[in-house]
């Protein structure tokens, strides 16, 4: 993980072959200039302009850029309101913030109705909202932000607001992102989405950008002068290009495919990290007797090389007499062309189609969640024979999406707890072992996909008690992340429960109730979180009776 390692000094920054089992940090002595290939999986509606890559496909790359021309504006349609605005939860959210709730699904979406969805002005924050379909955001013209992270969104279309400055798109489902061609966005966060290419060509106003976790091939920022913080983690980038992004202060690349990166332009860089750029090089037969590592596509000669290699430029490899001398891992150095500046590689070999016995491990046969706080969820799993350790993978989404958070080092460990998760928030989960032999890794298959929502914990110490001769008080413990309580009874311990109470204080204990005497009464409890304006409800606590004498 790239947080290993923060804040990499500009002299210590180079090119780096990692592969991506291993995610050994390469150690550059000294860095120089890099040239701007980037493409990517959003497109932005505009002029087509050509990619900077010289590998992009103009097939695989959305290409566009702000044109001179406004914004179109779009001729006004009168439809029934869940026609205009399908999504049945942004439905909602617009007609409780613009015309409380007043609007009828069937309802015409009128004119006069739509332009005062467009008064609405400053920040739109829909995040959580469980949106997969945000049409109708076209009507929401004078925003300047919008926060629609979280969600399951898939396409994002903001071609018609070109007022807006900041997004917050992080973890969806993106596939494509259109922008306005006339727009001036400054802040752009689609981290954690589905994005293959993304081109941004031309909007020069982007200040901060952050595409990390996505499967970008490439990523076109060419003209972005004005942009001081780039996080393009976490991606498929085998190469991208820098050149002219003059105003970058910050960098952070690791986790991609990167052969060569040229920083020598970027008089402004105080943070890069390039860590973990992976690149896997495995174990092959090189000629009739040698074996060795082929090198990447574009990677330079080395210099000097550790453990006893050699280089050969005709096979691009760097070989040993013996398959068994392949060390499982080695260093060499390379001199930027056109200075004196070196840079050390650190290679870690993939061993795994050299190895003759095939290693297998059984599948986790079952997974289990249970919610332990309001912003955290325990998961506990089977563990399987043979068994290094574990991983841990996550998603919003039940059948795409997911992401490792968490590998476990143990194979006596089957447990873990997933903190500092969004309250009241649907989480799926799955869990595979592993074999760590010789520097590889080899993996069972994935235990089913489970679910989970954090919520807040039963209130501890729920107890009932006489507080005069007509009332009962009712006591707890204040529960971590609660917003409030609510309080029910009944005369039967098994049904006919009723609220009696909601108290609207997380901080709140106790509460006092007048009760009618010689008469049992039974009584549980829960704790609420509230969360974007809705209660996410937590479990009952168990049942107790009490009677006034």
């Amino acid at each position: 993980m790239r947080k290993m390692f923060k804040k990499m000094c500009i002299g210590a920054c180079g090119l780096m072959f990692v592969p991506i089992l291993a995610m050994v940090p390469v150690n550059a002595e000294n860095a120089s200039s890099t040239q701007v290939p980037m493409a990517a999986t959003g497109s932005i509606e505009g002029t087509p302009v050509p990619s900077v890559s010289p590998s992009a496909s103009p097939a695989a790359t959305a290409s566009a850029s702000p044109a001179a021309s406004a914004t179109p504006t779009a001729t006004p349609v009168v439809g029934a309101f869940k026609t205009l605005i399908p999504d049945a939860n942004f439905r909602k959210v617009v007609n409780d913030l613009i015309f409380g709730g007043a609007v009828k699904d069937d309802e015409k979406l009128t004119i006069v109705m739509q332009e005062k969805i467009g008064e609405y002005t400053g920040k739109l924050n829909i995040s959580g909202k469980e949106i997969s379909n945000l049409l109708g955001i076209q009507y929401f013209t004078g925003i300047t932000e919008l926060d629609c992270s979280y969600n399951n969104i898939a396409l994002l279309d903001l071609s018609k607001l070109p007022h807006i400055t900041n997004v917050k798109a992080d973890y969806n489902n993106l596939a494509d992102i259109t922008l306005a061609k006339d727009g001036k966005p400054e802040t752009l966060n689609l981290a954690n989405n589905n994005l293959v290419t993304l081109n941004l060509a031309g909007y020069t106003t982007v200040k901060s950008l952050d595409v990390s976790s996505n499967k970008l091939t490439t990523l076109n920022l060419a003209g972005l002068y004005q942009l001081t913080t780039l996080d393009c983690s976490d991606n498929a980038l085998s190469s991208f290009g820098v050149e002219g992004l003059v105003g970058l202060e910050t960098l952070i690349s690791d986790g991609n495919a990167v052969v060569a990166m040229n920083v020598s332009s970027l008089k402004n860089l105080k943070v890069l990290e390039n860590r973990k750029s992976e690149v896997t090089l495995k174990l092959q037969k090189v000629s009739t007797s040698d074996a060795g590592v082929v090198l990447p596509t574009g990677a330079a000669k080395p210099v000097t090389i550790s453990d006893k290699g050699t280089y050969k430029e005709a096979e691009h490899a760097i070989i040993w007499d013996k398959a068994t001398d392949v060390p499982a891992s080695f260093t060499y150095t390379y001199q930027i062309t056109g200075s004196k500046q070196m840079v050390t590689v650190t290679v870690n070999v993939d061993k795994t189609e050299m190895v003759s016995n095939v290693l297998s491990l059984d599948k986790v046969a079952t997974l289990t969640t249970k919610s332990k706080a309001y912003n955290k969820v325990t998961l506990t799993w089977s563990g399987v024979d043979g068994a290094t350790g574990y991983r841990v993978y996550r998603s919003t989404s039940k059948t795409r999406g997911f992401k490792k958070i968490k590998s476990i080092t143990s194979s006596s460990k089957v447990t873990y707890t997933n903190s500092n998760i969004a309250c009241g928030t649907t989480y799926y989960y799955k869990v595979r072992a592993y074999r760590l032999v010789d520097g590889n890794y080899y993996f069972g298959a994935y235990s089913p996909v489970v679910s989970a929502k954090a919520k807040p914990a039963a209130p501890a110490s729920f107890k009932v008690k006489k507080s005069t001769r007509t009332k009962v008080n009712i006591s707890w413990k204040a529960v971590t992340g609660a917003s409030g309580y609510r309080i029910y009874r009944s005369t039967s311990k098994t049904s006919g429960f009723s609220r009696i109470k909601t108290v609207k204080s997380g901080a709140s204990t106790s509460y006092v109730k007048k009760t009618t005497r010689k008469k049992t009464y039974y009584y549980k409890m829960r704790a609420y979180t509230t969360v974007n304006g809705k209660r996410v409800w937590g479990a009952y606590t168990t049942v107790k009776s009490y009677k006034l004498k």
